[in-house]
């Protein structure tokens, strides 16, 4: 039996405000992750900069329900820097500009592997 995975990331919006368009950056459509690999992070665009929060929904092929959540979502940023590797001859990493509106969310461990095990 095949298995589908649909996470839809939804702006929460005022009502009298649009809600904006979603793209997700990371990870592709169709992308497929070992069972072994750790949570990956999603990477993605709001076209309405006022929004604010967002809303996760998970939909599975095995027509069970859906796990819908409140996203804890962050801003992309650089990696935790290594100041020992910092010389005279590079730079501090930052978020290139074509990234600069880019959030961040990552499921917890506890949802990870509910998804997991409802798409295996």
């Amino acid at each position: 039996m095949r298995t589908v995975l649909a996470l839809l990331l939804l702006a929460v919006s005022a009502p009298a405000q649009p809600a904006g368009r979603i793209t997700i950056d990371y990870p592709l459509e169709g992308s497929v992750f070992p069972p072994d690999f750790a949570p990956p992070t999603f990477l993605f665009r709001d076209s309405a900069p006022s929004n604010t929060a967002w809303r996760v929904i998970v939909e599975f092929g095995d027509g069970g329900p859906p796990v819908r959540l409140d996203a804890q979502v962050r801003w992309l940023e650089p990696g935790e820097i290594d100041y020992r590797a910092v010389a005279d001859t590079n730079e501090i990493p930052r978020v290139p500009a074509d990234r600069a509106n880019t959030r961040t969310w990552r499921p917890d461990r506890p949802l990870w592997e509910e998804i997991k095990r409802r798409t295996i």
